[in-house]
């Protein structure tokens, strides 16, 4: 049941937020077709796959064995393209050398902001790359390639490939595994070693501290924290003097230019069993683990696997039970974490509280304060008692402040999961558990499974597959479609655009923008008249806010869910231009609305429109790792044909703004449901 590092890792690394909201506004979507060609004509039969976007989604990835810019020197081998505003870009492409067109790349990662994006290939695409074939690690940032996962301060050995294996947010920090010595401090023979690279130099991570190397094993990438100061790896080899067991799994730290042993016991002997790393908090301060060994006084069990928390030179037991005693009957793992690590969830079939009923169900639970919580239980409803709950990705996931939690299970958990033991997806949020793969408008087809594929980073919206209809907007014949689930309404996503849906084939989901606004999917169906090919294709589903009567956006919570007011036809977006701050440093107001017609404090807000629109504004603020985080509340603007100016007062769901670095995110949409895409500019708050 214990998810991938990789989806851990993830989990780890999201955004921090205050608190995730019960519900999220309405937002209208559109269809856009987003693997088009740029400058030359469309190959018409090749295929293509999500690969990521930014946190934004100004910038979007994706490869694909199609020829789509003319400087892509061959239509044989897979590449990555970004698509940003209309335009379409050749990412792993060669830098300073010709493109070998010899081989395939994959998609690895990218920046938080898409500006860094990391692949791998056994091609040569830059002049620093000079062994026989290998397998690399390349970056493309500010139009050039660069390799990665090359030497500092010796000769390139030429003896073997290279494995990605992470970076930071921002990107400035790659880390990768390989069996070359790579640098001068790299004294084993031929064991597999963690690297990181970042400003331009390599540097070993997998270095012992206070003894010789041992050269007896391996090292894994384990992880990093978010400014990428400690990075975390094990290894059954000695690399401190304080590691005294033979030879078994480790985790260690190494920060500082200094490694230090992380899987230590407290009062108890250094474990005699193998260890796992599972997680740590964004500033690395508090790392987590699995292992079967007791290295707490109080894990009273017989070699189950536990999870623990080293942090403060202390090591705590985190899978104990609260209210029974330990049943000392199945494995703790699975595990989640809240990005400060304050809030941990795993999972066991092991009745650790009084309120878990059933008999031996695997469950999720959160340690939290020294307490143990059930938190996969039914709400208004006895426990049926029939069945798991799967929470590892892509089933599940926590929200960061780990106040709402997503899981998937065939259990009837509420009164309106009217389904015969189909699989659904649920929340749980301020002690409620809540059925999210419901229909509306239409009555539940009971056809189906459905499939937790994502959520916003706040969990305010859930993305899912099925082959269910669940939206009267869904004509297709069962097909896979991508669905999602906000505010109490389920909407379909994967849904044609100006045309019939062709109903020929399945939907399937890639990803989405940090705050679900934006959501990325494949298929070969034709969804919009622009696509003009046979092959596998990306799409997006492009949001916007909906404004309720009156040009006001509904309260999040209220319920209200407004739909756009009949159009007659019209398909084109309004045209929003001219929009621009003055001053662009302020200081805030006191408080109260958002907008005001006169106002010293705050600044003036002017815009153009082709049409009469309602303008929704959101307010993002700059985050550490070159990471924009969008503020909870929005307020809007109804605007006329022509130009429009108002006051921002620096003030947002009633409160002032606090000093900082923000950006004033604004996009409209007209009686018709057409929405412009989204502008954005900078403001800096100033203390009064």
């Amino acid at each position: 049941m214990a998810p991938a590092l990789a989806a851990v890792l993830t989990a780890a690394l999201l955004t921090t937020v205050t608190a995730p909201p019960a519900s999220a506004a309405p937002i209208a979507r559109t269809t856009t077709l987003v693997s088009l060609p740029t400058g030359v004509i469309d190959p018409m039969t090749s295929n293509g796959s999500f690969a990521g976007a930014s946190d934004d989604g100004s910038r979007v990835l994706f490869m694909t064995t199609g020829r789509l810019t003319a400087d892509d020197a061959e239509s044989t081998y897979q590449d990555i393209y970004q698509r940003s505003g209309s335009t379409t870009t050749l990412v792993s492409g060669a830098t300073e050398i010709a493109d070998p067109g010899n081989g395939t790349v994959l998609f690895r990662g990218a920046s938080s902001d898409g500006s860094r994006v990391f692949f791998i290939t056994d091609q040569r695409l830059g002049s620093a790359d000079n062994d026989l074939g290998y397998q690399d690690v390349y970056e493309h940032a500010a139009g050039a390639t660069t390799l990665v996962s090359q030497p500092t301060g010796v000769a390139d050995p030429n003896s073997g490939g290279v494995t990605f294996a992470g970076i930071t947010k921002d990107g400035t920090r790659a880390f990768f595994t390989t069996t070359q010595k790579l640098t001068a401090d790299d004294t084993d023979s031929g064991r597999v070693d963690v690297y990181e690279r970042s400003g331009g130099t390599t540097k070993l991570v997998s270095a012992p501290t206070g003894v010789a190397d041992p050269n007896t094993g391996a090292a894994g990438y384990g992880g990093v924290s978010r400014d990428g100061s400690r990075v975390f790896f094990g290894s059954t080899e000695k690399l401190t003097s304080d590691d005294t067991d033979t030879n078994r799994y480790d985790v260690y730290e190494r920060s500082g230019g200094t490694t230090k042993l992380v899987s230590v016991g407290s009062g108890a002997p250094d474990t005699t069993s193998s260890v796992q790393f599972v997680g740590s908090n964004e500033d690395g301060s508090r790392v987590f683990f699995n292992s079967t060994e007791a290295i707490a006084p109080d894990d009273n069990d017989t070699s189950r696997s536990d999870v623990y928390e080293r942090s403060g030179g202390t090591t705590k037991l985190l899978s104990a039970p609260t209210g029974v005693a330990d049943p000392n009957s199945g494995p703790a793992d699975g595990v989640h974490l809240s990005h400060d690590g304050s809030r941990v969830f795993f999972q066991t079939n092991q009745k650790l509280t009084p309120n878990d009923t059933d008999t031996n169900r695997y469950d999720l639970y959160e340690r939290s304060g020294g307490t143990t919580t059930l938190i996969t239980t039914s709400t208004g409803i006895a426990d049926p008692d029939s069945g798991d709950v799967l929470v590892g990705t892509p089933y599940g996931g926590v929200s960061p402040d780990g106040g709402r939690v997503l899981f998937t299970t065939t259990q009837k958990l509420t009164p309106e999961d009217t389904d015969t033991n189909r699989y659904d997806v649920y929340a749980r949020s301020g002690g409620t558990t809540t059925l999210l793969s419901a229909p509306t408008g239409v009555a539940d087809p009971n056809t189906a499974e459905a499939e937790l594929q994502g959520m916003s980073v706040d969990g305010s919206r859930a993305f899912f597959t099925t082959m269910q209809k669940l939206s009267p907007a869904d004509a297709d014949a069962n097909r896979v479609d991508v669905y999602e689930r906000s505010d109490g309404t389920t909407t379909l996503l994967s849904g044609a655009a100006g045309l019939a849906d062709p109903d020929t084939d399945a939907a399937y989901y890639g990803g989405a923008t940090a705050d679900g606004s934006d959501v990325y999917f494949i298929t070969t169906e034709k969804l919009t008249a622009d696509d003009a090919d046979a092959g596998v294709d990306i799409y997006a589903a492009d949001g916007a806010a909906i404004p309720g009567p009156g040009g006001q956006t509904p309260d999040p919570g209220s319920g209200q869910v407004p739909v756009p007011a009949p159009g007659t036809g019209d398909t084109t977006p309004p045209a929003l231009t001219g929009y621009a701050l003055s001053p662009n440093v302020f200081r805030a107001a006191a408080g109260g609305a958002s907008v005001a017609q006169r106002r010293p404090l705050g600044t003036r807000v002017t815009y153009r429109l082709s049409e009469r629109a309602t303008v929704t504004f959101r307010v993002e603020r700059a985050a550490k790792g070159r990471r924009w985080v969008t503020m909870r509340g929005r307020f809007s603007h109804a605007g006329k044909a022509g130009p429009n100016r108002f006051r921002f007062r620096g003030s947002l769901r009633g409160r002032r703004l606090r000093p900082g670095l923000y950006r004033l995110r604004a996009r409209a949409v007209d009686a018709a449901g057409n929405a412009s895409p989204i502008a954005r500019k900078p403001f800096r708050v100033v203390r009064r």
